[in-house]
């Protein structure tokens, strides 16, 4: 299928407009009947793909950059084995004298995105994945993901090569996915639009935001973006749980308004120029004035006023339905009948019942969570606290939500070491995470007085130490 070109990758495709979408509904003539038949038995909290497909949300960020989540060896395995039951011809193919699989992964590292995309994105385009030979066609490998094709025109010859269609759909995607950060993209998170179907469109995190930038066609269960969400799905499921950077409460499904969360990872998404809070009761929330949004499969909102000194005068609050069991799925809240908060909005006077939240007001503990001990400010990945080398005994920390700890650690040989957070259960949970190189190696999130992860090899690891409620803890590195 041909394509539309990007105009401002200068890394990539060619000039021309934003969208890479087709005039042509995109994938109506695709190869592969299979592709359209729903995929089963994906663990979306695992992989970051909805179970269900929902056109606001493809999948999640962490998905979208989880560059290093698959490895080349992982792709070499799905060319020999491919979840349409046969071998693919990609697992002999060469690329400038290199294993398909070796020059796939590399773009994906260089670009940043994660490998499974550019494996769908040859799949939706020529259905290259599920064929056992080398096309006959040379140009259909030559132009094997319709980056520099624009519609009802020659293809370039700049773009002619497995290996430049492969860096070009990497760099695309990237672009697209940077310019929805930025605010600088046609297609970005939050902002309301119409695909060309048409359907209005608000796409809830910024890898959604890239995928309609790509292909602004929905098109559901006959191409499009539902295309690119099923046949993503079933590479992910090809390889397996992946490992991915996430929430504190591992959840990478879609978070939105009464999603329960513990720390502000668990609410990365995006309402116009608004992104998720965590609040400190637990659930994600959006300041507001008169009006909240909605979205399928969670409870219907409404704009309550808040207590005094909460996060805001007005929050976005989820009603007590099933979807949440009447509000038992977000213990630290009640049902409760509350004014809506007008604000500026000129919004009508009204009342509405919500899950409302009760910390702050005497029956959860209140969360002040600036400096909250001596190692602040260490709220976010980019600024750890240095703990220095192991072993070592770390105490008086603290715990606090919607503001967790992370910590830098040298660990000067292979180990074993053996990584424990130590506190009272009772008082309020904590969870512990490592990492290394930005990939999350270890958990432990259990329901005792401790959590321990064992880590091998030594170098530089970071921690992450998540309260689900204010709560102290020490921290403890023994090898």
């Amino acid at each position: 299928m041909k394509r539309l070109l990007v105009a401002f990758l200068v890394l990539g495709c060619a000039a021309g407009e934003e969208e890479v979408g087709a005039e042509a509904p995109a994938f109506a003539d695709h190869e592969e009947a299979s592709d359209f038949v729903l995929v089963e038995g994906v663990d979306e909290k695992a992989d970051g793909i909805p179970a269900r497909f929902d056109p606001n949300w493809i999948m999640s960020d962490a998905f979208f950059t989880a560059a290093e989540a698959v490895s080349a060896d992982d792709l070499q395995a799905i060319f020999e084995e491919t979840p349409y039951g046969q071998r693919c011809w990609l697992a002999d193919e060469q690329i400038n004298g290199r294993r398909a699989a070796d020059a796939i992964a590399e773009v994906a590292r260089e670009t940043g995105i994660n490998p499974l995309l550019l494996l769908t994105r040859m799949q939706v385009e020529k259905s290259l994945i599920s064929k056992t030979a080398r096309p006959s066609s040379q140009h259909s490998v030559d132009y094997a993901l319709g980056c520099g094709c624009p519609d009802n025109r020659s293809c370039m010859s700049a773009y002619k090569g497995l290996d430049k269609q492969v860096k070009c759909a990497g760099d695309t995607l990237r672009k697209l996915y940077d310019a929805s950060v930025d605010g600088t993209g046609q297609w970005r998170a939050g902002k309301r639009q119409k695909s060309l179907d048409p359907e209005w469109i608000t796409p809830g995190n910024h890898a959604t935001a890239a995928f309609y930038g790509y292909t602004p066609w929905v098109l559901r269960n006959r191409g499009g973006n539902w295309l690119v969400w099923n046949v993503t799905r079933k590479f992910s499921k090809a390889v397996g749980q992946i490992a991915l950077p996430g929430g504190c409460l591992g959840g990478a499904g879609r978070p939105f308004i009464g999603a329960p969360c513990g720390c502000p990872e668990d609410c990365a998404f995006q309402h116009g120029d608004q992104t998720g809070v965590c609040h400190p009761a637990g659930l994600c929330t959006l300041p507001c004035e008169g009006t909240c949004p909605d979205a399928s499969g969670y409870a219907s909102t409404f704009c309550a006023a808040a207590s005094p000194g909460d996060l805001s005068p007005g929050l976005c609050l989820p009603k007590p339905e099933s979807v949440n069991h009447g509000c038992a799925d977000l213990p630290n809240t009640e049902a409760r009948e509350v004014d809506r908060y007008i604000g500026g909005s000129g919004a009508s006077a009204r009342t509405a019942e919500v899950c409302f939240p009760l910390s702050g007001e005497g029956d959860v503990e209140a969360t002040p969570c600036e400096d909250d001990d001596g190692f602040e400010p260490n709220d976010t990945p980019d600024r750890p606290a240095r703990l220095g080398h192991a072993p070592l005994i770390e105490g008086g920390l603290v715990a606090c939500p919607s503001s967790p700890d992370h910590y830098s650690l040298t660990l000067p040989d292979a180990g074993p070491y053996k990584i424990i957070a130590r506190f009272t259960h009772r008082d309020g949970d904590v969870d512990l995470f490592v990492y290394r190189d930005g990939q999350e190696i270890g958990r432990s999130d259990g329901t005792g007085d401790e959590e321990a992860v064992e880590v091998q090899g030594g170098g530089e690891v970071t921690l992450k130490v998540v309260g689900l409620k204010l709560n102290h803890y020490t921290l403890h590195v023994e090898g």
